[in-house]
């Protein structure tokens, strides 16, 4: 019986955590999300990078690794676009579209699960 509670208990350890990265990435994704589309300046999109940076050390555990670095890459374009209207919100809009894919990638589903 003692094992089938250990195991139950680390069953549910995981769980929760895979509910909690779920909900971390998916915060980090809207915030970031947001301030894209508010980004005008070069101080916007730096605050952006920045923000990027912060989470890098996780999301480097927690996602694909060529997701973080064509997102990373993508922001810098888009910083490096700032005065070409058309290339910086194309820059800014593949951006955004990764995020919104790491969001569904992250989801918990049936298919996710089984």
């Amino acid at each position: 019986m003692r094992k089938e509670i250990v195991a139950l208990i680390l069953l549910l350890i995981m769980v929760g955590g895979a509910i909690w990265n779920c909900s971390h990435i998916n915060n980090m994704s809207v915030e970031l999300t947001f301030m894209l589309k508010k980004a005008n300046t070069y101080e916007d999109v730096e605050a952006v990078i920045n923000k990027w940076v912060q989470e890098e050390r996780y999301t480097h555990m927690a996602l694909r690794h060529s997701e973080v670095d064509t997102i990373t890459s993508d922001l810098y374009t888009a910083l490096e676009f700032l005065d070409n209207k058309e290339e910086f919100d194309a820059a800014k809009n593949r951006v955004i579209w990764r995020l919104e894919r790491i969001q569904a990638m992250e989801q918990i589903r049936w298919g996710t699960v089984f």
